[in-house]
């Protein structure tokens, strides 16, 4: 082996894009496929990093590899803005709701980003650990939703919108993880 990067380096996470599909599911390709490689966590945490830096482009958004985010930021969590922290996990376990209850504990307001088939599970165990308390969201949902606002509603502005969000996503992943294969081919419909 040469070095670490010839040793990892794997095809580019690929996928067809439609502009007249739901967006949600074109995310939840996306997410699959980084699931069957089992490399949803970082998948995750790399695309909503990507979706906050793109939403708000003047804010310092962390950009730290994948299980570096829980350390002595003052926080526990993948991410903060003003009073709220987000916490993505691609396998909500109790160590995640542990460190969500420490968040409200300590005044912020707490997001829990988790795919679309862990959003039932995962809300009621917000409920029984802090009611009301945690925001439970799915990140396909969550994606989706940010893309089509900045895009305002329009499949023509969608394009370049999803274009620079999936630009985004790759350069924050080459920045920081030799793992090339967590990186995404832009489909031929957002050229």
């Amino acid at each position: 082996m040469k070095n670490r990067e010839d040793y990892i380096c794997i095809n580019e996470l690929e996928f067809s894009f439609d502009p007249t599909m739901s967006l949600k599911m074109a995310i939840s390709k996306l997410f699959m496929q980084a699931k069957l490689r089992q490399k949803a966590g970082p998948f995750a945490k790399y695309l909503f990093g990507a979706v906050l830096q793109n939403r708000f482009p003047k804010e310092k958004i962390l950009n730290e590899r994948y299980n570096t985010s829980v350390n002595n930021k003052g926080y526990l969590s993948d991410f903060k803005l003003g009073d709220t922290v987000f916490h993505v996990s691609a396998t909500p376990n109790f160590n995640v709701m542990e460190n969500c209850k420490q968040n409200v504990n300590n005044g912020y307001r707490v997001f829990l980003i988790v795919p679309e088939e862990s959003v039932i599970g995962a809300r009621q165990n917000a409920e029984l650990e802090m009611p009301n308390k945690i925001a439970v969201e799915s990140l396909e949902s969550y994606v989706a939703n940010n893309l089509e606002f900045l895009s305002g509603f329009d499949k023509n502005k969608l394009v370049s919108v999803f274009r620079r969000l999936l630009e985004l996503y790759n350069s924050r992943v080459e920045s920081i993880d030799p793992d090339k294969s967590l990186l995404i081919k832009i489909p031929r419909a957002l050229e």
